[in-house]
């Protein structure tokens, strides 16, 4: 009996020994799961409670897998995570409604941002549809302020790259590419606006189809101004043997291609070939006819000039026709086995117009009839001048002179039948009074 009741009270104490050293040690450490105890390392934002939400943001440092359903609407992630081999991964197939793994709404700022980033601030390495898509933005669709690399990098996508369906401000905005001398902002709400760049502020490395395509524009379909003297506005370069560099095409007929100068009212439009190269040309070639329209506006006597390399003008047409050169006029003709040679034009101080024939006396007289499109371009008054030379032993002189004719008789009213060859001289229409007039070149 004695030995029954000794056992039983060493049993009595070994179980309250047990549980009492159970209490006062610290818990074991376990998985993460709500209820179980209490570990700061689970307690991922810190509030002194294991809930659904540390198992969540904690599952990547604990290896854990498995569907996490979240209980409640979370106001309280404020959370920084800092490291450099635990990256934020979300996969999976998602479905209706939002099809996207990550979904984003703010309704007072930037729906993303970054702030900073050493290579790409965005990179698509692949997409089935768009690479990035913007739907609709308040200010900026995708904004980038500062890139070491790439501020947008799309490696592949089956359809569009960066995709913008609706902004409010800019579709996409780039503040600064690298380190640009400078940054201008247009402040108006563009597609795309580069502020500022390094390097190109569009850069097209290669395009099956047009580099750059404006289906419509309000205004112009593509503007470019340089700030530098030695570089172009605009530089086309067709790297194809026998390929054009630039083609406008104005929006009808009568719709200029091409217009030049317009910085003010004495800023004229100039074409160079090649400054730097000596040999430098320009060729204009037409299947047709090649015109020049002089003073356009019809407000101005304007004219068609030629200079030498002094600047000086050696041949002129005036919009009124007159011709001026400043050499001689000559014509080059062809004189078979000693090749072309020059025939030089005779001048005279007064615009005259001259004509040729020849006529037959009768009983020593004959009646010469002007041809009628001559005399409609001459001043028959004051009267022309006619020159004689008898082909026969009879002296002639002109007996009389009128605007459609004039009389040769022989000399004494011999009764001479001979032929003869006369030579007419007269003023062209309407020159009356021209003579050695004084001339100056036409400026710009």
């Amino acid at each position: 009996m004695n030995a029954r009741r000794l056992f039983s009270l060493i049993l009595v104490l070994t179980l309250l020994s047990t549980l009492t050293g159970t209490t006062s040690s610290a818990p074991l450490a376990g998985p993460c799961v709500p209820g179980a105890a209490y570990d700061p390392a689970c307690d991922a934002n810190q509030d002194g409670t294991i809930t659904v939400n540390d198992i969540q943001l904690t599952a990547g440092h604990w290896n854990q897998t498995g569907t996490f359903v979240s209980d409640s609407n979370h106001t309280h992630l404020g959370q920084t995570w800092t490291g450099a081999n635990n990256p934020i991964k979300i996969q999976g197939a998602f479905g209706a409604p939002d099809f996207a793994p990550l979904v984003l709404s703010n309704s007072t700022g930037t729906g993303l941002r970054i702030t900073s980033a050493t290579n790409n601030g965005v990179q698509v390495d692949s997409a089935g549809d768009a690479g990035v898509q913007v739907s609709s933005a308040g200010i900026n669709g995708v904004a980038v302020l500062l890139a070491g690399s790439s501020g947008v990098y799309v490696e592949s996508v089956a359809s569009t790259g960066v995709y913008v369906d609706s902004a409010g401000d800019d579709g996409i905005y780039v503040r600064a590419a690298g380190s640009p001398t400078t940054q201008f902002s247009s402040g108006n709400n563009n597609g795309f606006e580069v502020a500022g760049a390094q390097g190109d502020g569009l850069y097209v490395g290669r395009a099956d189809h047009y580099g750059v395509y404006v289906a419509s524009a309000g205004w112009d379909g593509v503007q470019a101004q340089s700030a530098s003297a030695g570089h172009f506005g605009g530089h086309f370069l067709n790297q194809v043997n026998g390929g054009g560099g630039v083609r406008a095409e104005g929006g009808s007929n009568e719709a200029p291609d091409l217009v030049l100068g317009g910085l003010g009212a004495e800023d004229d439009g100039r074409i160079y070939s090649e400054p730097s190269l000596s040999g430098s040309d320009i060729l204009l070639y037409s299947n047709d006819v090649v015109q020049i329209d002089l003073d356009e506006d019809n407000n101005s006597t304007s004219a068609f000039n030629i200079r030498n390399g002094a600047n000086t003008v050696v041949w002129t047409v005036s919009e009124t026709g007159l011709a001026v050169a400043g050499g001689v006029s000559a014509t080059a003709v062809t004189t078979g086995e000693h090749d072309q040679r020059l025939l030089y034009a005779v001048h005279s101080p007064q615009p005259w117009f001259e004509d040729f024939g020849s006529g037959q006396l009768v009983d020593g007289e004959a009646v010469v009839l002007l041809e009628p499109i001559y005399a409609a371009t001459i001043e028959t008054t004051p009267s022309y001048h006619v020159f004689l030379t008898p082909l026969g032993d009879c002296a002639l002189y002109v007996a009389d002179k009128t605007p459609a004719a004039f009389t040769v008789r022989a000399v004494d009213d011999k009764p001479c039948a001979v032929a003869f060859d006369y030579r007419i001289v007269a003023l062209r229409k309407g020159s009356a009074g021209q003579r050695l007039e004084a001339f100056a070149a036409p400026a710009d």
